[in-house]
């Protein structure tokens, strides 16, 4: 920023494009959308919340933000290859689970003579057992249920689930380190072939299948349904903010906001959004009774 010199587009947090937007570092984007990006500008109308998010107090839109689609933003990924190597069955429900974490800690999925799997693991060393925390209806924040906000650790459920996270990580289903390993935990474990199963954003799981499978024969990094929590409810905890905090902005010096803008219209667009949320249609999914559905390349890091 000090330097002057700025790409065309940058992506940052809200707060960079409002402090620095102001200060002439990014171009306002009212006129710019209102002229030159109709499927952006309805967005935004049907949206105000994500217009909120991105202007200031003024009503100055300073980034056009990030929006997937969908209500998860996280899922369950596991070792289905090990699952096959082991005779067992996608888990269900938290005993099967239960099982399933056993198995793979004590019955050597990895085929190397030694006790080195590790069950469940985590790249966030301060929320990564949210996933398991909701097995037992147990969440680490504020929630809204039933028009009632309540904040999750006063609850009676958030000690049950303490204490059957407390005796699943005594019996090593848990890695030891899920407090101090950190972001490279889930890159680490399973580029090591001992990482069996975690709770993730699916943004952010989408390679390890070709980056491994040279390495790692057969090697499967998959994701499962959520097995359902102990009073037979299947549910994902997570949810996505629509209101997103970051997103991209065009820079004082962009040569051609006109064409940028214009770009950024497409993705707004129902090819752009079905492109960003699947890919390209033939290759990562196809048209299946008017809805996208997945192919096995959609994994993939790059496109033909």
């Amino acid at each position: 920023m000090a330097s002057g010199s700025l790409p065309d587009i940058m992506q940052a947090l809200s707060k960079d494009f409002l402090q620095y937007g102001q200060e002439g570092a990014f171009l306002p984007l009212n006129d710019l959308i209102d002229k030159h990006a109709p499927h952006l500008k309805q967005f935004l109308q049907d949206n105000p919340d994500v217009r909120s998010a991105a202007s200031d107090n003024d009503g100055n839109i300073w980034f056009i933000p990030f929006v997937a689609d969908g209500e998860a933003e996280k899922g369950w990924f596991i070792r289905k290859d090990w699952l096959e190597k082991l005779g067992l069955e996608e888990p269900k429900t938290v005993d099967e689970l239960h099982n399933v974490l056993t198995a793979f800690v004590n019955n050597d999925p990895n085929g190397n003579n030694k006790k080195d799997e590790v069950g469940f693991f985590h790249r966030n060393t301060s929320i990564g057992i949210e996933g398991l925390m909701a097995l037992w209806n147990a969440y680490p924040d504020y929630r809204a249920f039933d028009g009632k906000v309540v904040f999750g650790p006063l609850e009676d459920d958030y000690g049950v689930a303490m204490e059957n996270i407390a005796q699943w990580y005594k019996e090593g289903l848990i890695d030891k380190e899920i407090f101090t390993r950190g972001s490279k935990a889930r890159d680490i474990l399973l580029a090591d072939n001992v990482g069996g199963l975690t709770h993730d954003f699916f943004a952010s799981t989408g390679n390890y299948n070709e980056q491994l499978a040279s390495k790692i024969p057969g090697f499967r990094f998959e994701p499962m349904l959520p097995p359902a929590d102990v009073n037979g409810v299947v549910k994902e905890p997570s949810k996505r903010d629509r209101a997103k905090n970051y997103g991209w902005g065009i820079s004082h010096s962009n040569p051609d906001p006109v064409a940028t803008i214009k770009y950024f219209d497409f993705w707004f667009t129902e090819e752009g959004r079905r492109m960003a949320n699947f890919g390209m249609e033939g290759d990562t999914y196809t048209m299946v009774d008017g809805k996208p559905i997945f192919t096995d390349n959609c994994c993939r890091p790059t496109r033909k």
